[in-house]
C-alpha cells in the first residue's frame, strides 16, 4: 500500500464501521476501511437482530432470517413465555449480512483493506502494516479491545465477557429462542440459545465486576451440563463486550460501537449501537455542528446502568431477580419493549 489519502479512515469494518462507511459515502466523502481479518470475524454473539437494529442495516443486506414472536425465559424450577404479536428480533447470522454489506461497500466505490492492522495513529494519519494512510479523520469502530482507544490513553471499554458453543448439529425446529437468569451462577448476566439453520448457538456473558475468565468458564461449563451438551460437537467462540462509554469524539478522532463502550451492560446486546453510533458519528464528521443525542442518551443511561452493576446497590439486587420480575405481566411488557421495541401480547407462566 502506497501513501493514499481519504477524508476518513474507518478502523474496524464491523457493523459500526460499516454503518459510517454508508453515511459518508452517501455524503461523498472519501472513506476507507481497514480490518485485520480477511473476513468478518466471529465471535460469541447469538446473532439476533433487534428492530432497532434491522432498520439501520440495508435491506438488501439481510437476505435471510428468522422473526421470533416467542421468547422462553428460564430461571431456577421454572419457565414462562413470553408472546409478541410483532417479531422483537430476527435471528440472522452476523458473518454473512457483514460480508454482504462490504461486498456492496466495495461495488460502490469503498476500499476496504482487509488483512491490514493499525500500528499507530500518526499526525496527518494512521500508520498499518501494509503502509501509511493520509486522512482528515479517523473513526475507531475496532471493537471492546480497540487500539484507537488505547491509543487516545483511554481505559478499557470491556465491561462484560462471554462464551459460546455453537453447536453444529441441526437444532430441533420446535427449539425457541430462550434466555436463562441463574444468579448463583451468572449473577447479573444470563445464558442463551438461539437456533440458527445451521445448528444452535448457546452462550453465558457476565459482568466483569462479578466474574472473572475462570468464573465465567465454570458458568459456561455447568450452563452446558445442564443442557446434556457435548461441548466436543461444536465450535467455542469468547468475546469481550464494550461497555464502557467516556467519549465518542477526541478532536478528528472518532470512536463508535464497541470501541466507544456503547453495547448494554446488562443484555450485552451492541449491534444496534454500532449501527446508530457508527452512523451518527459520520453525520457529525459530515455537520460540524451537529451534536448526536442518540449517542448522548445510549452514552447516559449505560453509564448508569454500568454503575448499578458495580456494586451492592439496589439495582444490582434488582437484576439478579429480573426472571422473577419478568413474570409480571405489566414489568415483562415495559423491559421487552424497551429491548426489541415491540409490547408482548401475551406471557405464560
Amino acid at each position: 500500500m502506497s501513501d493514499l489519502t481519504y477524508d476518513v479512515c474507518i478502523i474496524g469494518a464491523g457493523p459500526a464501521g460499516l454503518a459510517a462507511a454508508e453515511r459518508l459515502h452517501a455524503a461523498q466523502r472519501s472513506v476507507c476501511l481497514i480490518d485485520r481479518r480477511a473476513h468478518p470475524g466471529t465471535k460469541a454473539c447469538g446473532g439476533g437482530l433487534t428492530q432497532a437494529a434491522l432498520a439501520r442495516i440495508p435491506r438488501d443486506v439481510i437476505s435471510t432470517g428468522r422473526p421470533c414472536r416467542v421468547l422462553e425465559v428460564h430461571s431456577a424450577g421454572w419457565r414462562s413465555r413470553i408472546h409478541t404479536d410483532t417479531p422483537y428480533m430476527t435471528l440472522a447470522d452476523r458473518t454473512t449480512w457483514q460480508a454482504q454489506w462490504r461486498a456492496r461497500l466495495i461495488a460502490r466505490g469503498v476500499r476496504i483493506h482487509t488483512e491490514t492492522r493499525l500500528l499507530h495513529l500518526t499526525k496527518n494519519g494512521v500508520a498499518t502494516s501494509c503502509g501509511h494512510i493520509t486522512c482528515g479523520h479517523i473513526i475507531g469502530a475496532d471493537g471492546p479491545n480497540s487500539r484507537v482507544r488505547r491509543a487516545l490513553g483511554l481505559p478499557t471499554a470491556i465491561g462484560s465477557i462471554a462464551l459460546q458453543l455453537r453447536h453444529t448439529h441441526a437444532p430441533d425446529a420446535a427449539l425457541l429462542p430462550a434466555v436463562w437468569f441463574w444468579p448463583t451462577h451468572f449473577g447479573a448476566g444470563y445464558a442463551w440459545r438461539f437456533p440458527h439453520p445451521d445448528g444452535c448457538r448457546w452462550g453465558v456473558g457476565v459482568p466483569t465486576q462479578t466474574h472473572d475468565a475462570r468464573a465465567l468458564k465454570a458458568a459456561f461449563q455447568h450452563f452446558l451440563r445442564h443442557q446434556s451438551l457435548d461441548e466436543t460437537r461444536g465450535i467455542r467462540e469468547g468475546g469481550n463486550i464494550g461497555c464502557h462509554y467516556v467519549g465518542h469524539r477526541f478532536g478528528r478522532v472518532w470512536l463508535a460501537g464497541d470501541a466507544a463502550g456503547l453495547a448494554s451492560p446488562v443484555t450485552g446486546e451492541g449491534i444496534s449501537q454500532a449501527l446508530i453510533s457508527g452512523d451518527e458519528v459520520a453525520k457529525e464528521i459530515c455537520c460540524p455542528n451537529y451534536r448526536s443525542r442518540a449517542i448522548a442518551r445510549l452514552g447516559g443511561q449505560h453509564r448508569r446502568t454500568f454503575a448499578a452493576l458495580a456494586g451492592p446497590l439496589p439495582g444490582a439486587r434488582l437484576l439478579h431477580s429480573a426472571a422473577w420480575l419478568l413474570r409480571i405481566p405489566s414489568l415483562g411488557r415495559t423491559v421487552l419493549s424497551r429491548f426489541a421495541q415491540t409490547a408482548p401480547s401475551k406471557i405464560d407462566v
